[in-house]
Formats: structure tokens, C-alpha cells, sequence
């Protein structure tokens, strides 16, 4: 940095290590990045944002997330939050305090927006709600020898989940249409409709003995 960049290099010296450090001591650089992801989570949009997290921010990064500890972790396993950080270590907490003291105000628990956006994507989540239950029937039925075993055993799960879903159903679009005002199409497209017709066909073909039902 002395080459390529002498300014920033000599103000680190004036402002970071001082003019009587000695260069012959090893020299370690600690740094965090906050990626737009995580801005996003802790819903900071502005440097001002920023400025007011400032303190909390370095505290869980330097407390919580990274730190070095006075014993090698190895010998401290699954007792890693009660050990000491190492000296060295406390000089850095304390040098991040120092250069970024944020407001003054007393440090705060860093609290993540983890809040699940709302898909506007129907397709991508029949995709999904489709893996799932291969995944799910996989796991519970194992390999199966015929299409009409899996599709009797899925509509039997369809069939006991009908009322939980109507209500759920008018629940969501609700909240779609009149909380972010989407537009929520209420009728069903041709594949739908056509899916529904073979659905009521197979169940006018069932036969009833006994209790039990025959396809």
C-alpha cells in the first residue's frame, strides 16, 4: 500500500497505528462486510441508518459472530460463549468502538427482518408444492408400482385437507388482493377446469362396498 497507495497508506499510520509504531511487528487487518442482502435485513437503506446501527453492529460482530478466544477451541467445545476472548482480541472490540462510536447510545440486540416476502409467482409455487410432495410421499410410501397408487393415496391426502385449504384459500387471496393489491384472478384456466372433469369422472366411476372404495 506504501506503493500503490501513499495516502491511504499514511493516513493509517496517523490515524490507526500511530507514528510510533514499528513496522517490524506482525500486522493483521479485521473486516467485516455487510453485503446488500443483510443491509436489507436489518432494513438499512441510508448512511444515517447505518450511523444508528453503527454500535450495535460492531458489538455483534466482534462479540458474537467473529472473535478469537483466549483458549483454542478445541479445548473449550461446547463451552465457547463462557471463555474469555483473548487480549489481543479485546483490542480489537475496543478499536472498532473507538472509530465507529455510532450515536452514543446504550449498544441494542441486532434485530434481522427475517420476514417472508409474499410470491407473486403461481407457477414457481406449483413447482415447489410440487417437490415437496414427491419428497414427502417418497418418504412416507416408499417406491410405488403403478400411477393409479399414487394417485389414490395423493387424493386421499387432498380429500382430508379440502377444508384447511378452502379456508386457508380465501385467507391468502384476501390478504393478496385488498393488504398489497394484487390483482387475484378468481376464475380457473381451461387446464384447470379440464383436471377438475377427470377428477369428477374417476369419482362417479368409484364403487362403494362395504365401507370401502373401488376403483
Amino acid at each position: 500500500m506504501a506503493v500503490s497507495n501513499p495516502a491511504k497508506f499514511q493516513l493509517m499510520v496517523d490515524e490507526h497505528l500511530g507514528k510510533t509504531y514499528s513496522f517490524d511487528k506482525p500486522l493483521t487487518r479485521v473486516e467485516y462486510r455487510l453485503w446488500r442482502d443483510v443491509l436489507r435485513l436489518l432494513e438499512i437503506d441510508t448512511v444515517d441508518d447505518l450511523r444508528k446501527l453503527e454500535t450495535d453492529l460492531v458489538s455483534f460482530f466482534t462479540s458474537k459472530w467473529f472473535r478469537l478466544l483466549e483458549r483454542p477451541k478445541d479445548e473449550v467445545k461446547s463451552r465457547e460463549n463462557r471463555v474469555a476472548v483473548h487480549p489481543l482480541w479485546e483490542k480489537v472490540q475496543a478499536a472498532f468502538v473507538r472509530f465507529f462510536p455510532g450515536e452514543g447510545k446504550p449498544i441494542e440486540s441486532v434485530s434481522f427482518k427475517r420476514d417472508k416476502p409474499i410470491s407473486c409467482e403461481p407457477n414457481a409455487l406449483l413447482k415447489q408444492a410440487k417437490g415437496c410432495l414427491k419428497t414427502a410421499m417418497a418418504l412416507m410410501f416408499g417406491t410405488q408400482t403403478t400411477v393409479n397408487t399414487v394417485y389414490d393415496t395423493l387424493f386421499a391426502w387432498v380429500d382430508g385437507m379440502k377444508h384447511e385449504v378452502f379456508i386457508g384459500l380465501n385467507e391468502r387471496a384476501h390478504k393478496l388482493q385488498v393488504v398489497t393489491g394484487l390483482a387475484v384472478h378468481r376464475e380457473h384456466d381451461e387446464n384447470v377446469l379440464s383436471a377438475k372433469r377427470r377428477v369428477d369422472d374417476w369419482i362417479a366411476r368409484l364403487k362403494y362396498e362395504r365401507g370401502r372404495c373401488f376403483g
